[in-house]
């Protein structure tokens, strides 16, 4: 016996048919995350309100602006916490919500809530956690060791490793991280400041004038007949960061009204920023080198 299918039924099975050959065509375009998150998508919300106990905080604003995020859609969960002086709000949202428009309510919320607020408490700031930030996090990580200093470690994995993997295809970025940056150290005499009257906050005011930059205004110059040419003017010191930090061009006032060169009363010295932790792997000094990789794509052939 043979059985025709109703019209109906071969309706569906086309249908059917067709939405499945989209389907796997449209698989060759969907992004593949080497780390996928599992985190949802959340909104920060921190402000101040200086000299004021936790409780204050918690009554006066926290639980204003609580009271009023909560009614937003797509909301997951929302949690505060509040200290002395400062307060934090926390907004999980649905995976499906999108968050710049709930942060574009949130924004509108604030700014429609600010009146009734303390007076110094400070304008509440937003921070966004996309759910899929975490696809940034490295793919993989090295450890680089040695029985040398920091510094010579990290310089040879900066000029010499980090090249060689940045020609691989499909990496990012690659970070290294784990040594402190080389600075200039400035040592001085206190007694001798005394008796010339100044203090290290003149040296430290006169060292940044020396280094900045001030815009004196716009120009022109006539180079060709006819022709002007504008150009900005600045003021500037001749330090070269080539050449390294040179105090001898700075010049104090003292107490007396005598002018001296820096280079006179303090010392300086090149060396690496002291560090508040030290990485070692079985005894020996260690850099970390991350590997960022690019999203990828299936491909199907």
């Amino acid at each position: 016996m043979i059985r025709k299918l109703p019209i109906s039924s071969f309706s569906t099975i086309l249908v059917f048919l067709c939405l499945t050959i989209i389907g796997i065509a449209l698989i060759t375009s969907l992004p593949i995350k080497l780390s996928p998150s599992k985190a949802l998508p959340s909104i920060n919300i921190n402000f101040s309100l200086l000299g004021q106990s936790s409780k204050v905080v918690e009554t006066q604003v926290t639980s204003k602006l609580e009271a009023m995020l909560s009614r937003l859609e797509g909301i997951q969960d929302i949690s505060s916490t509040s200290g002395n002086g400062w307060g934090r709000i926390n907004i999980n949202l649905d995976k499906h919500t999108d968050i710049d428009v709930t942060r574009f309510e949130i924004a509108t919320i604030i700014r429609q809530t600010r009146p009734s607020l303390p007076a110094k408490t400070s304008y509440p700031t937003i921070s966004v956690n996309k759910s899929d930030d975490n696809s940034n996090r490295p793919f993989i990580s090295y450890t680089v060791n040695a029985p040398d200093n920091l510094a010579e470690i990290y310089e040879f994995t900066e000029k010499k490793v980090k090249p060689k993997l940045a020609n691989i295809k499909g990496i990012e970025r690659i970070e290294v991280s784990g040594s402190k940056p080389m600075e200039y150290r400035l040592e001085y005499d206190a007694k001798q400041l005394e008796t010339l009257g100044i203090n290290a906050s003149e040296i430290q005011q006169a060292i940044n004038n020396y280094l900045s930059k001030e815009f004196l205004g716009d120009g022109s110059v006539e180079q060709v007949p006819g022709h002007k040419t504008s150009i900005r003017v600045l003021l500037s010191s001749d330090y070269n960061k080539n050449v390294g930090f040179d105090c001898a061009g700075i010049i104090l006032r003292t107490q007396s009204g005598q002018l001296i060169n820096l280079d006179k009363i303090v010392k300086v010295n090149y060396q690496q920023a002291e560090s508040q932790y030290i990485y070692r792997i079985n005894g020996l000094n260690s850099i970390y080198l991350s590997v960022v990789v690019k999203k990828q794509r299936i491909s199907f052939h």
